[in-house]
């Protein structure tokens, strides 16, 4: 009989070992199905089972915050992204600061101003079909030209000068029907404004362009007379000479 009950119950552990791995897969038991299983089997005195009965309520408590800690964290994990499609149709439409020609020719005076090299500016002088304007006379040779205003002999007093015009803003000012083409790109944004309307950030930034004498006069005159700097719509760079 012992011999029977050796091999039975290494069948049942040959069973359950077999079935492990089904067993994993089943659910968490909850609390009131272990006290049922432990009153079944006879495992629990009756002290016990009073204390579990107590208990049983915040034991079903604890598991239902559980599986909704559970939930809230697969519901993170699974939500929905922010909708890109929205975020990308409010950058369209915001139309870009400057069009895609404008931004070349800028980018073309920059390369020179970040070179230190006067020479590098005929790139985008070269672009032109016809030289920007300079001066009040034609200038054949922007290079040489530059270099002669400059007090340093090398142009590079022109290059911070475009370096600085270029860090604000233009104003955009309409010319002409061409509808691709009727718009003139101005820096600084303040050359036509009376500079008794300019503001603290203006001011500011007129302060960084000229002299501390050269801006008195122009508080007396009450308008811009620095370099200006004109770019069309198209890319043409039409001018940079001072007022």
């Amino acid at each position: 009989m012992a011999r029977t009950q050796s091999a039975d119950t290494r069948a049942g552990s040959h069973t359950r070992s077999g079935s492990s791995s089904k067993w994993r897969r089943e659910a968490r038991p909850t609390p009131g199905r272990l006290l049922m299983n432990g009153i079944e089997r006879g495992s629990m005195s009756l002290g016990a089972v009073a204390l579990l009965v107590l208990a049983l309520p915040g034991l079903v408590h604890v598991d239902r915050f559980n599986q909704a800690q559970a939930q809230t964290k697969l519901t993170a994990k699974t939500s929905t992204p922010p909708d890109r499609a929205e975020a990308a149709a409010k950058a369209a439409a915001t139309p870009a600061a400057l069009p895609r020609q404008v931004v070349d020719m800028v980018e073309a005076i920059l390369t020179a101003v970040r070179s230190g090299a006067i020479a590098d500016l005929e790139d985008a002088v070269d672009w032109n079909e016809m030289k920007p304007d300079l001066g009040p006379t034609f200038v054949a040779n922007p290079v040489a030209y530059w270099k002669a205003l400059s007090r340093d002999g090398e142009g590079r007093e022109i290059l911070e000068i475009l370096g600085k015009l270029l860090a604000g803003q233009p104003a955009v000012v309409p010319l002409g029907k061409d509808i691709e083409n009727n718009r003139l790109y101005v820096w600084p944004a303040f050359a036509d404004t009376p500079l008794s309307k300019l503001r603290p950030p203006e001011m500011e930034a007129l302060a960084g362009l000229t002299t501390a004498q050269t801006l008195q006069t122009m508080r007396e005159k009450d308008r811009y007379a620095g370099w200006r700097l004109v770019i069309g719509a198209d890319g043409t760079w039409h001018s940079f000479r001072p007022d």
